[in-house]
């Protein structure tokens, strides 16, 4: 059974109203729909330069670590040479 032309409408003004609401509840301004386009693009921006800024932190601190954690393997391998041979460091 089709909907008359008034329920139509009251059920579009309902619904316009209801999300205008919402939307405006959510801190979004509903009557510039370009400002909103270009807020939401930024958000994304923001979002894959940080996931960008995430991945080069974890490429370069990965790296570091392991290499401090060889050198520090590395000096304790040369000390314990240094003492099976009677060289010792110490002053």
């Amino acid at each position: 059974m089709p909907l008359s032309p008034e329920k139509t409408h009251l059920i579009r003004v309902v619904a316009h109203d209801a999300v205008e609401q919402t939307l405006t509840t959510m801190g979004i301004d509903a009557a510039n729909p370009i400002d909103v386009q270009q807020d939401m693009a930024h958000l994304r921006a923001s979002r894959l330069g940080a996931t960008a800024t995430k991945k080069l932190v974890r490429k370069t601190i990965v790296p570091i670590i392991v290499v401090g954690v060889a050198t520090a393997i590395w000096s304790g391998f040369g000390d314990a040479i240094s003492d099976l041979l009677g060289r010792s460091k110490r002053g």
